[in-house]
C-alpha cells in the first residue's frame, strides 16, 4: 500500500513537471514562441501542445504505455535541460509551483472522481489508449458524441505502474497552472505598486475560483473552462484598458480560447471574443494589416489547427 502511495506521487510529479518541460521548451524556442515569463503561463502552453499531439496522434496509432513514456520522458528531459534557464530570474515562482501542487496532490487524494467519469469521461480516455480513431464511435454511447480535449489529455498518461489512476491529472494541471497564473500576477502588480481594477478582480477571481471550485470531483469537462474564462476576461480587460496588444498579450488570449473551446463543444460561444480583438485593432489599423496580425502569431495558427482537430474528430465520431 505504501508503495502504491509513493508511486503514485512520483508520476504526479513527473506528470506534472513534463507538461511545464513542453511549455518551457516551446517558449523558449524564439521570442515569437514566448508568451510570459508567468510559469502558469508556460504550463497552459504546455497543456495547449499536448492537446493538440494527442488530438493529431489519436488519429494514427493507440496512446499506449510505451507512446505515453515516450511522450512523457521527453517532457521530463526538457524540463530538466530548460528549467536552469528559466531559474535564474524567476526563483520565488517555483515555490509558488510547488507549494500549489502540493496542495493539489493531498486534493487528488480526497475528492472522487466526476459523476459522469465511470458513465463516459474514462470509457473515452481508455478507448484511446487502446486504439485509434474508429469512425462512427457516437453511435456506441452518447457522450462519445461530444469528447472532450480532457479524455484526450487524459489518454496520454495511461502510463506503467499507475495506468488509468492518472486520469484525474488534467483537471489538477488546469486548477494548478491557472493558480499560478493569477498568484504571479498579483505578487507582480504588489511588488510593482500597480495596483488597479485588475489587480481587485484577479485577486477576487482567484478567491472565487478557490473557494467554488475547490472540489475536483465537480470539475468534469465544464469547470476547467470556466476557470479560464475567469482568466480570459482578465487578460481581455488588459488589452481593451491598458492597450497592452503586444503579440504576447494576443498570444495569451488564443491560448486560453482554444483550451476553453476544446474543454466542450458548448463553449465555443466564446468565440465572440475575437470580435473584441478585431474591434480593438480596427480602431489602429487597416483591414490587411489585422488579418496579417492574425496569420502571423503561431497560437494563432494553432488555435486554428487544434478548431480543425476538434471538428474533425466529432465528424468521424458522429457525422456531425
Amino acid at each position: 500500500m505504501l508503495t502504491n502511495l509513493y508511486t503514485y506521487i512520483l508520476f504526479y510529479f513527473l506528470i506534472v513537471c513534463s507538461t511545464l518541460g513542453y511549455g518551457l521548451a516551446i517558449c523558449s524556442l524564439s521570442e515569437r514562441y514566448k508568451v510570459s515569463n508567468n510559469l502558469g503561463y508556460i504550463g497552459l502552453v504546455g497543456v495547449f501542445f499536448l492537446i493538440i499531439y494527442s488530438y493529431f496522434s489519436s488519429l494514427f496509432i493507440a496512446h499506449s504505455l510505451v507512446h505515453n513514456s515516450i511522450v512523457v520522458f521527453l517532457g521530463l528531459i526538457l524540463f530538466i535541460v530548460f528549467i536552469f534557464f528559466y531559474k535564474k530570474n524567476q526563483n520565488q515562482d517555483w515555490y509558488y509551483f510547488i507549494g500549489i501542487f502540493l496542495i493539489l496532490l493531498i486534493a487528488a487524494f480526497i475528492f472522487k472522481t466526476h459523476d459522469d467519469f465511470p458513465y463516459y469521461h474514462f470509457k473515452y480516455s481508455y478507448y484511446l489508449t487502446q486504439n485509434s480513431a474508429f469512425i462512427g464511435l457516437g453511435n456506441f454511447n452518447l457522450g462519445f458524441r461530444t469528447p472532450s480535449s480532457i479524455f484526450y489529455l487524459n489518454s496520454l498518461f495511461y502510463l506503467p505502474y499507475v495506468k488509468h489512476f492518472m486520469f484525474q491529472i488534467p483537471v489538477i494541471l488546469i486548477m494548478g497552472f491557472s493558480n499560478l497564473i493569477l498568484l504571479i500576477k498579483l505578487k507582480k502588480n504588489i511588488l510593482t505598486n500597480k495596483i488597479n481594477f485588475i489587480t481587485y478582480f484577479t485577486l477576487l477571481v482567484f478567491i472565487f475560483i478557490n473557494v467554488f471550485f475547490y472540489r475536483l470531483a465537480e470539475h468534469g469537462t465544464d469547470k476547467s473552462a470556466q476557470i479560464l474564462v475567469f482568466i480570459l476576461f482578465i487578460e481581455i480587460l488588459i488589452l481593451t484598458n491598458f492597450n497592452s496588444n503586444t503579440p504576447r498579450q494576443i498570444s495569451k488570449i488564443y491560448i486560453i480560447m482554444g483550451l476553453i473551446i476544446s474543454f466542450k463543444a458548448f463553449f465555443i460561444l466564446y468565440g465572440i471574443f475575437f470580435l473584441v480583438i478585431i474591434n480593438h485593432f480596427r480602431k489602429k489599423l487597416e483591414i490587411k494589416k489585422i488579418i496579417k496580425k492574425f496569420i502571423s502569431n503561431a497560437y494563432f495558427i494553432s488555435f486554428l489547427f487544434l478548431f480543425l482537430l476538434i471538428i474533425f474528430n466529432n465528424f468521424i465520431n458522429s457525422g456531425c
